[in-house]
C-alpha cells in the first residue's frame, strides 16, 4: 500500500477555502417569487356622471414577490406609482416595472350616463385586478 503525504499547507488551504464557500451565516439567494400577494380596490359608487372627472382609487402597497413585475392597465386608465403620475395607458402603453414595496394607484373617468360602470383592469405579474366606478341612478 502506497501512502502519499499532502503538505500541510494545502491542507489548511482547502480547509479555509471550504470553510469561505460555505461560511455559518450566510444564506443562499432566495428563490424568484414572482407571485404579489393579492390586492384589490374598493369600488367607488355614486359619483356624478362626468368623462372630464378623474376618479382615483384608494392606494395601495405591492407585496409578496421578490423580483420586479410589470404593471399594466387597460386603455384609459391613468396610474400613480408611490403617488407620482406614471402614464395614461393607452393601447400601446407598454407598462412600468414595480417592487415589491411599492405604492399603487390609478384613476377613470367616469361614464357620462346615470347608473353606469367604468371598470379597469390593473395586472400585476399574472396577478390581475379590477377598480370599478359607478354613476349615481339619480340626476
Amino acid at each position: 500500500m502506497k501512502r502519499f503525504l499532502i503538505p500541510a499547507t494545502l491542507v489548511l488551504f482547502s480547509s479555509l477555502a471550504l470553510t469561505a464557500c460555505t461560511s455559518a451565516g450566510s444564506t443562499p439567494p432566495a428563490a424568484a417569487d414572482f407571485d404579489p400577494d393579492p390586492f384589490t380596490f374598493a369600488p367607488v359608487t355614486g359619483v356624478a356622471p362626468s368623462p372630464i372627472l378623474a376618479i382615483r382609487s384608494q392606494t395601495i402597497t405591492l407585496s409578496g414577490f421578490n423580483r420586479p413585475l410589470l404593471l399594466k392597465a387597460t386603455s384609459g386608465t391613468t396610474v400613480y406609482i408611490d403617488g407620482e403620475y406614471r402614464d395614461y395607458f393607452n393601447d400601446n402603453s407598454v407598462g412600468f416595472n414595480v417592487q415589491s414595496g411599492q405604492t399603487v394607484s390609478v384613476a377613470v373617468s367616469p361614464q357620462n350616463t346615470l347608473n353606469s360602470d367604468t371598470i379597469t383592469t390593473i395586472e400585476v405579474g399574472a396577478y390581475k385586478t379590477t377598480f370599478k366606478v359607478t354613476t349615481r341612478s339619480t340626476p
